[in-house]
């Protein structure tokens, strides 16, 4: 779940291609060719390859599938989809006393509001979730769990436990705290990403943009 906004981006100036130095390009194979660099940055490279990163993505991606199975599987033991199961999760976590707000909600789980709103009402109503009225402003809705939602969390706490447990057992706490920190980065840096994307498919088709636009695109952004 991914909240990406798209906003429309000036694209009237066509960017300076970037210069390729001699560490980006790629090594040809045997039979004379080698598929382009993924990436260019020279801190992603190694030896002017790619494929360390290549490694990197495939294993970020497994990490990703590995989690989401996991998760449809907690949700799946207490009647509600992986999702749904993150949004019971995250209003413990941020409103366990008083109640959280959507937009709070939709903040942490890095999804849009109206996502949030759409899935907390089928969680209402299959009674895991209770909304009320903000007392703060009268008018915000605050939502908590009910009696049999807790108690569906609870159940889980066993399975929870061991299957993280297992998940993470190689990292340190020293390790622990710094792929935190470097998962912070990347999950704010992605939707970034995802901008400028589009906009090089949106200067595509205006302006016929080779795919070598790409480069100097994304380095224009940085």
């Amino acid at each position: 779940m991914s909240r990406l906004s798209k906003p429309r981006l000036s694209l009237v100036a066509k960017p300076q291609m970037a210069k390729v130095g001699r560490s980006h390009m790629p090594r040809p194979e045997a039979g004379g060719w080698s598929p382009p660099l993924s990436v260019s940055r020279d801190a992603l490279l190694e030896n002017g390859s790619d494929l360390k990163f290549r490694h990197l993505l495939y294993g970020l991606l497994t990490i990703g599938d590995r989690l989401e199975v996991g998760r449809g599987r907690f949700g799946r033991r207490i009647g509600v989809s992986g999702p749904q199961y993150s949004i019971l999760m995250a209003i413990v976590e941020r409103g366990a006393a008083h109640g959280v707000g959507v937009s709070a909600l939709a903040d942490a789980l890095h999804v849009s509001a109206p996502y949030i709103t759409n899935e907390t009402t089928k969680l209402i109503a299959r009674g895991l979730v209770e909304k009320r009225v903000n007392p703060a402003d009268g008018r915000g809705a605050l939502l908590t769990l009910t009696e049999d939602g807790r108690k569906s969390l609870h159940r889980l706490t066993p399975a929870l436990r061991l299957g993280n447990n297992i998940f993470f057992r190689s990292l340190s706490k020293k390790q622990f705290r710094e792929l935190c920190r470097m998962v912070d980065a990347l999950v704010k840096d992605a939707p970034a990403a995802i901008e400028a994307i589009d906009a090089l498919e949106e200067a595509g088709r205006r302006a016929a943009a080779e795919p070598d636009d790409l480069e100097a695109l994304s380095k224009g952004k940085k």
